[in-house]
């Protein structure tokens, strides 16, 4: 009934219908961070360099903003299974129900970007390595053979095309860069955008074993203006609760996918 309530709610106030799912022992949520981070290298004539491009052409997964406070989590009671005694055997138990309590939680739902985040301040520690972009988000495991991809970003501002004119932007100080709203559009050969910024996707994945994929590209200027490309496009098998280091020389990736625990101290009656 609450489910049915909360449904009818988001149609009645123009809010998109957002996405449960029952949680079982095969079926989690799960919490992935990502952090983005440069590293503060000059750079050579983009003339000399050929662009490392990943192709990002690929349907993203919109996260949601809960700004109407739906529940992260509801219970429903499933009913017991009537019995006729005219047909029960002799040697008939009566059944355990484990499932008398069916949990769901709310997924593709946004959580944080959080500049101040541990991870971020030790980077901040590190003068070569600046701080691009930490966020957070809850989702369920998408499928190995086509995972679910959700894009991640710095960019803010509509870049400038490759006939306009362009500042170069002075070397990004200790201070952190970071609160962006994420941005689609990822036409990386006619679009010259600011220096440090990056754009791309991640997705993860589960099979026999549990996945995460970066297909990220990051955008850097030479002294001239001129832009160069540098690009990220690892999957690897990662292991639940612990960082993963995705590694460039110009910048690194960081990932970590944590099950959701302890539902019944969060869920919504």
């Amino acid at each position: 009934m609450k489910k049915i309530l909360v449904s009818l709610i988001c149609v009645f106030s123009g809010v998109d219908a957002q996405e449960y799912i029952q949680l079982t022992d095969q079926n989690q949520a799960y919490d992935v961070e990502v952090i983005v981070f440069a590293r503060n290298l000059s750079q050579p004539n983009a003339n000399t360099i050929k662009p490392q491009i990943t192709d990002l052409d690929v349907v993203t997964k919109d996260l949601y903003k809960n700004s109407s406070d739906l529940p992260l989590f509801i219970s429903t009671a499933t009913e017991e299974p009537t019995v006729n005694n005219e047909n029960v055997d002799e040697n008939w138990q009566v059944p355990l129900n484990d499932n008398a309590i069916k949990m769901e939680a709310l997924v593709w739902l946004y959580i944080s970007q959080n500049m101040s985040h541990p991870v971020i301040e030790r980077l901040k520690n590190n003068p070569i390595i600046t701080p691009l972009f930490h966020q957070k988000w809850r989702q369920p495991a998408t499928d190995f053979l086509s995972p679910v991809f959700v894009a991640v970003s710095n960019i803010k501002t509509k870049p400038a095309t490759s006939t306009d004119a362009i500042q170069v932007p002075q070397r990004p100080s200790t201070q952190a860069i970071g609160d962006y709203e994420p941005r689609n559009s990822l036409n990386v050969e006619t679009v010259v955008h600011p220096d440090f910024s990056f754009e791309g996707v991640v997705s993860f994945s589960k099979q026999r074993y549990t996945h995460f994929q970066a297909k990220i590209n990051y955008y850097r200027l030479d002294e001239e203006g001129q832009q160069l490309i540098y690009s990220i496009n690892q999957k690897t098998r990662v292991e639940l609760g612990h960082w993963q280091y995705f590694d460039h020389q110009q910048f690194g990736v960081l990932a970590k996918v944590t099950p959701v625990e302890n539902v019944k101290n969060e869920v919504s009656q």
